[in-house]
């Protein structure tokens, strides 16, 4: 091993300021240089911090989209609250793709607008893309690779930066891969924690997946294993509920029960007998 360098040792002793040592992609620090690092900005108070990857699952029909579409829309008008819990601290953009439903998202757009009463600058933030990028695809001549995918966000979000990338469904970005294979959906979660920060630092990935037979969350291990939060939706009767199966950040929270509720266009959601939206 080789001997410390006593410049470097010098620094520490005397509390002084200290070069990060760096080889590569691997970056060495002191307790001091994290202690100086600022703090996760949670953009929804107690539950979400930028850079976090969510995996929101369940069944067909419990209502993982409804979940989600409220959340943004919560998002765009600070001091509101997501599922009369949650305070949100900041407005920020969202980007929703969807390989699924595609023939609802006028209705989706008209109903959330209405549900929420959004004035035409905070449903700017929201914009809705009909196409899933294939996330194992880095290639030039594929239209739904990552890297155009990004690009598509840079160019034309109203902001600097998203705050959410929703991606619905984790089986349509990832054709032809096999969920169950360790390997395979290592490969996929790697280009989720670290392609898209790459590009989108401060950004929240929330990826919508499927329950199994059983009821438990899909796939492999790798996905539970990569998140920073695993969120669940079920539905028993007319009740759907959402609640937190797992997190890395935050203690959880008691499950939260919902009803859709019909609307003009769509569905609204209707949170614990309160109704604050309106929701395909």
């Amino acid at each position: 091993m080789a001997n410390p360098d006593p410049e470097f040792l010098k620094a520490l002793i005397e509390g002084g300021a200290v070069q990060t040592p760096q080889t590569g992609a691997f970056t060495l620090k002191t307790f001091d240089q994290l202690e100086a690092e600022a703090d996760p900005v949670y953009v929804v108070d107690g539950l979400l911090k930028e850079g976090d990857l969510v995996v929101i699952y369940g069944m067909p029909k419990a209502g993982k989209s409804f979940v989600v579409t409220d959340l943004l829309a919560s998002c765009t008008r600070p001091g509101s609250r997501f599922a009369d819990q949650f305070l949100i601290n900041e407005a920020i953009p969202s980007v929703y793709a969807t390989g699924e439903g595609r023939g609802g998202l006028k209705a989706r757009s008209r109903e959330l607008k209405a549900g929420h009463n959004l004035t035409f600058a905070e449903s700017d933030l929201i914009r809705w893309c009909d196409s899933v990028p294939n996330l194992i695809s880095n290639s030039d001549t594929d239209p739904r690779s990552l890297p155009l995918f990004l690009d598509a966000i840079a160019e034309h979000l109203p902001t600097d930066r998203p705050g959410f990338i929703v991606l619905d469904t984790l089986r349509l970005c990832t054709v032809g891969v096999d969920e169950n294979q360790t390997r395979d959906m290592g490969m996929v979660m790697d280009v989720l924690l670290n392609s898209i920060r790459e590009t989108f630092p401060r950004a929240i990935t929330v990826v919508l997946h499927h329950s199994n037979k059983g009821g438990t969350m899909g796939g492999s291990l790798q996905i539970a294993g990569s998140a920073d939060l695993i969120l669940k939706v079920t539905k028993n009767g007319n009740d759907h509920q959402f609640e937190c199966e797992d997190a890395k950040d935050i203690p959880g929270f008691a499950p939260i029960t919902f009803q859709l509720m019909p609307g003009v266009h769509s569905a609204q959601v209707d949170w614990q007998g309160q109704r604050v939206s309106r929701i395909n």
